[in-house]
């Protein structure tokens, strides 16, 4: 998306929007007001990379995966026979 100019220069606009309001990146150690924490997958899902941004960001030693929901169990139902024609 950077090699597209208009949306380079609003990408810049942003960011010092955000350094105004003192919200800045993990690089500079945060803002008063909140870290500015980006991603991006143009290579793919990085998940390790982003749990540990979480995790550096939120001050957490382990960010868990949600438990899964139960699925309801439901009885069999038998398939209706054809019907004639």
């Amino acid at each position: 998306m950077f090699d597209n100019a208009e949306y380079a220069t609003r990408w810049q606009r942003r960011l010092k929007w955000y350094a105004e309001q003192d919200v800045l990146p993990p690089a500079d150690g945060g803002g008063r007001n909140g870290v500015l924490v980006w991603t991006s997958d143009e290579h793919g899902v990085n998940e390790p990379e982003w749990r540990a941004l979480a995790q550096l960001i939120l001050r957490a030693t382990a960010i868990r995966r949600p438990r899964p929901v139960p699925t309801k169990q439901t009885a069999a139902t038998r398939p209706r026979p054809p019907e004639n024609s």
